[in-house]
């Protein structure tokens, strides 16, 4: 049997779209561009920054919105986990993969990583005894009242699974053993001051629809105005 080269994994500490910077990224996008048309047309009396909230509510994809942030916070949570580690991680963006309710949990994303990579974490965790790996497995799956894990937090038993054969939950524990608590924040820093905020709500956004539909209202603008300046 061939080895596995690539290996999926839940990224550890993204905070989800429900509650959350996250979510309130998607609102300020929106009223950060209604702004900017609205300062462009306020020496014309035209739309206001309430119109264009509308307006690029109808014609943003918010779905494709979310996957374009879940892949920027993948590329900086790459290059940050690096630098911490020492090695490149190699994390590969896959999906976003959100729940129909958020009742029980939050949006996860799932990349892959190589091989290379899930060993070498497993040594860095090696050489601290597994501290931080015990301690993540505690955290994650142990049994609390209206939470009963599939997972056991039996350490012995995981270490006894060799590595290669770990799902995505399992890596996750073990990539979370070593992260920087405070990683979400300084990720969600580096997609809004890199830019990539802007490039993701732009990509998600319909704008020859946007256009046509300001096109119409300027028109109905118009034409109230003409109506209430008319003399009877």
């Amino acid at each position: 049997m061939s080895e596995k080269k690539r290996h999926e994994i839940f990224l550890p500490a993204f905070g989800g779209f429900y509650n959350t910077k996250w979510e309130q990224l998607l609102y300020d996008s929106e009223e950060q561009y209604a702004q900017i048309f609205a300062a462009r047309e306020a020496d014309d009396g035209g739309l206001d920054s309430d119109d264009f909230v509308q307006i690029l509510d109808s014609v943003t994809d918010t779905h494709r919105h979310c996957i374009s942030l879940a892949r920027s916070f993948c590329k900086y949570f790459d290059k940050r986990m690096s630098d911490s580690l020492g090695f490149q991680l190699g994390l590969q963006f896959s999906e976003l993969d959100s729940p129909d309710e958020y009742n029980f949990r939050t949006d996860r994303i799932l990349a892959t990583m190589p091989t290379s990579s899930v060993r070498k974490l497993f040594k860095l965790s090696a050489k601290v005894l597994h501290g931080g790996l015990d301690e993540a497995i505690e955290d994650r799956f142990t049994p609390y009242p209206g939470f009963m894990p599939y997972y056991s937090n039996d350490i012995v038993a995981r270490l006894a699974k060799p590595v290669e054969e770990w799902d995505y939950h399992e890596l996750c524990t073990l990539l979370d053993a070593h992260i920087d608590s405070e990683i979400d924040d300084l990720v969600f820093g580096d997609v809004v001051g890199g830019g990539d905020a802007e490039l993701a709500y732009e990509a998600a956004t319909d704008w020859k629809r946007f256009e046509k539909i300001v096109a119409r209202q300027r028109e109905k603008l118009k034409t109230l105005e003409d109506s209430d300046g008319e003399v009877v």
